[in-house]
């Protein structure tokens, strides 16, 4: 079932739309992390990757490329109709949404991909070297979010037939995670004694 929901991907122009955009917003924050590292004023400390993973660019692009993975996992199954031949096929219900979550899973991680294949152009080019196994955990990190991203956006799949409303409700959900982040620091400054700072800093998925 999971290779049967990425081959329909795969098969319309969403996933190649969603890639194309991930790498021109990937080629947009790499121009900028080279622009900050060649700046001679900058104070690049280790792990320098973080200001190249968590950026404004990745971040904001993120928030749009998961309601596009996610918007048609279980809404198109709706309004086409074939969602009574998943539930009536020999398996049960857990296997069918576990299924579409890993698809969904499975292209977010595919989507980040074009980000870690900019990086090799920096040994390629012969710049200095800098450490690398941060990017381990950072890939820890963007499994579990991304896990938790996808669940999200399948669960709003599962309440309309309508992808657009599946997908701006996604976005709503997204964005609302993100402007946590924002509010944080301009409610309470940089006061991390405040339980509700504490509170808003463990609901922000950027933290």
């Amino acid at each position: 079932l999971t290779q049967r929901e990425l081959g329909s991907m795969f098969f319309s122009p969403i996933a190649y739309f969603v890639l194309l955009g991930f790498v021109v917003a990937g080629w947009f924050g790499y121009v900028d992390f080279i622009n900050r590292l060649s700046d001679p004023r900058s104070n690049n400390i280790e792990p320098i990757v973080r200001n190249y993973v968590i950026d404004l660019v990745p971040v904001l692009a993120i928030i749009f490329i998961v309601p596009a993975i996610t918007m048609r996992l279980l809404s198109e199954e709706q309004r086409s109709g074939t969602i009574e031949v998943l539930l009536t096929a020999p398996v049960d219900e857990y296997t069918i949404v576990l299924s579409k979550f890993f698809a969904g899973f499975v292209m977010y991680l595919v989507v980040w991909a074009p980000f870690g294949l900019y990086l090799l152009a920096l040994p390629l080019s012969g710049a200095p070297a800098f450490d690398y196994r941060p990017l381990i955990s950072f890939f820890v990190g963007l499994c579990v979010t991304g896990a938790a991203f996808i669940s999200m956006g399948l669960f709003f799949s599962s309440l309309s037939k309508n992808q657009i409303i599946s997908g701006v409700l996604t976005f709503a959900g997204m964005l609302g995670l993100f402007i946590v982040a924002i509010n944080r620091e301009r409610i309470f400054g940089q006061n991390p004694a405040s339980p509700w700072y504490q509170v808003l800093m463990h609901i922000s998925y950027l933290d």
